[in-house]
């Protein structure tokens, strides 16, 4: 448990235990200013009270947290429109819902190096009793997380102590097993930064599969790995792409694709090319089944099984909030495959 207590908190902001605690709880006469400075003290600070007696008597509020961190460029309008946050977040309700557990939810919005780190308020303030971790925390966050929290934590396709994650390596895999099963025998692979577990793992289930079926790759070129770019300039890195790639003789037949909103910029580049889909290259992307529905022509995909992920991921956080023994501390659920209209077997 934390070592850290009101009256640490109070010697810190330089008031007595008793303004400490007017401040974390509302009562009192004490300004709304101070108060906001002595509760980031002691978020900073990593103190955990309760928020009720009769929490304090039970040693535990019944509450499962969901943390969303946050980048930096996020905004929370950016959060509702997610493809990935909003899956994440209905299927959680959903499986809290259909096991009757009260929940907590909070977003991390990314704060910059010159801000002071401000650690989430569901677990400083003692408002739940373990949290599902979603999103790629920062170093400060990822310290505090080590040296502060006590509380059990489980993260979401992210590394950690207790994690579960959805099987790109899996998926992509089955993915290209299905286009070499339809004769494809030239596929490329485009991903993100492979500093991601999620890219990295994509990548890797990609490799594994060319190997496994003996696909041909003249060049490495085949294997596209881009950094984090707003649409346009991934639209513009893709036109590129095409066009190296068109310029040959041997061409890919099939592009299997990380993310839906890089296979809609790609699919927009070969559109605007006269490049035909499917007839003259398939397109499968890794992503949300909604967002792949959405897209037009409507999307193959390797989807990730939210329901599952959350549903695994919170039978393990119970198991820890209880004091149970996790093992295995690590799981993998297998994403879908769905084909759509953008697989067609190969016409070259």
């Amino acid at each position: 448990m934390s070592s850290v207590t009101l009256k640490d908190v109070a010697r810190k902001a330089g008031v007595s235990a008793m303004t400490v605690s007017a401040s974390l709880h509302g009562t009192g006469r004490v300004s709304a200013e101070r108060s906001e400075h002595i509760r980031k003290i002691a978020r900073k600070m990593g103190y955990q009270p309760r928020v009720a007696a009769q929490m304090l008597s039970r040693k535990r509020t019944g509450q499962v947290g969901l943390l969303f961190i946050c980048s930096t460029e996020t905004s929370l309008s950016d959060i509702g429109e997610s493809g990935y946050t909003s899956p994440v977040l209905s299927s959680f309700v959903q499986v809290c819902e259909q096991e009757k557990l009260p929940y907590h939810i909070e977003y991390h919005l990314g704060q910059s190096p010159q801000e002071e780190f401000l650690p989430p308020r569901q677990l400083t303030g003692g408002l739940v009793d373990g949290a599902l971790v979603v999103g790629h925390p920062s170093s400060a966050m990822a310290t505090w997380f080590e040296k502060h929290c006590s509380s059990p934590l489980v993260f979401v396709d992210e590394p950690g102590q207790y994690a579960v994650r959805s099987a790109v390596d899996q998926g992509i895999h089955q993915a290209v097993m299905h286009l070499a099963a339809l004769g494809h025998q030239h596929i490329a692979y485009m991903g993100g930064p492979d500093r991601y577990i999620t890219h990295e793992q994509g990548y890797l289930g990609f490799e594994q599969a060319c190997k496994a079926f003996s696909l041909k790759h003249p060049t490495q070129d085949w294997l596209i790995h881009s950094e984090n770019m707003s649409l346009h300039d991934l639209a513009q890195e893709y036109d590129q792409v095409v066009a190296r790639w068109w310029n040959r003789k041997i061409k890919p037949t099939a592009i299997v694709v990380h993310g839906v909103s890089s296979a809609r910029a790609l699919i927009g580049v070969l559109l605007q090319r006269g490049i035909s889909i499917p007839n003259d290259v398939s397109v499968i992307a890794y992503g949300a089944s909604g967002d792949c529905k959405r897209t037009y022509p409507m999307l193959s995909g390797i989807e990730p099984d939210f329901h599952g992920i959350l549903q695994t991921a919170l039978n393990m956080l119970n198991k820890l909030i209880v004091g149970k023994t996790v093992n295995p501390t690590h799981a993998a659920i297998t994403p879908n495959l769905c084909i759509r209209d953008t697989v067609a077997a190969p016409t070259r």
